[in-house]
């Protein structure tokens, strides 16, 4: 609970949708990329959906040494070699949908279907 929650991450008109359990959550990184004002600032304008120069802020440059933004851009890889010059156009067509937004460890208490079915 000492993470902000994370429901979504992106412009929610992104033509690129990914459907995700929860955050993940790295005991190593995460608690100081969360008290650091420019994530702060990153998850409060997404959450207001306030324009930002990467709407998908994880992959923001000044992200880089996070375990999640490496995390991401591994996932996201194939999608930013084909834009090896324009990172902000990928940051611009990603939306993640997080069912559970709170940062666990691991997912494990239902399973994704029966939580769909509760909603």
């Amino acid at each position: 609970m000492e993470l902000f929650p994370e429901p979504f991450i992106g412009r929610v008109d992104a033509p690129i949708v990914l459907l995700n359990l929860n955050p993940g959550f790295d005991v190593q990184s995460d608690p100081d990329w969360h008290r650091k004002s420019i994530m702060r600032e990153a998850v409060a304008d997404n959450l207001s959906r306030r324009a930002q120069e990467y709407p998908f802020y994880l992959l923001r440059p000044d992200f880089v040494g996070s375990a999640i933004a490496k995390w991401w851009r591994t996932l996201l890889a194939p999608w930013i070699a084909d834009h090896p010059d324009n990172l902000k156009q990928v940051a611009r067509s990603v939306l993640a949908v997080e069912l559970f937004p709170y940062h666990s460890k691991k997912y494990g208490r239902y399973r994704a279907r029966d939580a769909i079915v509760c909603l």
